[in-house]
């Protein structure tokens, strides 16, 4: 399955606790940029890769497509808003 070559679930689940860490010991300084909740699909368990039209968030392995950052932009528009 795509899903399972792109993202190996162990792999991922010890990267994201070890970012949470991170974040966490780094205090208010720090944000957690999560994407979890945009790409993670809880009914099938399992990241989604492309969007219900078939267009594809990455272009590669952590890589995100145009499309991809449209769906991640409002993150980093909340991010930048609580800088000022």
């Amino acid at each position: 399955m795509i899903q399972e070559e792109i993202v190996q679930p162990d792999t991922y689940k010890l990267a994201r606790y070890r970012t949470e860490s991170i974040v966490k010991e780094c205090g208010s300084k720090c944000e957690l940029i999560d994407y979890e909740p945009l790409l993670f699909n809880k009914t099938t368990n399992r990241f989604e890769f492309f969007d219900s039209h078939g267009f594809l968030y990455f272009t590669g392995v952590n890589h995100m497509s145009a499309h991809g950052m449209e769906l991640v932009r409002p993150i980093y528009t909340r991010i930048c808003k609580n800088l000022t």
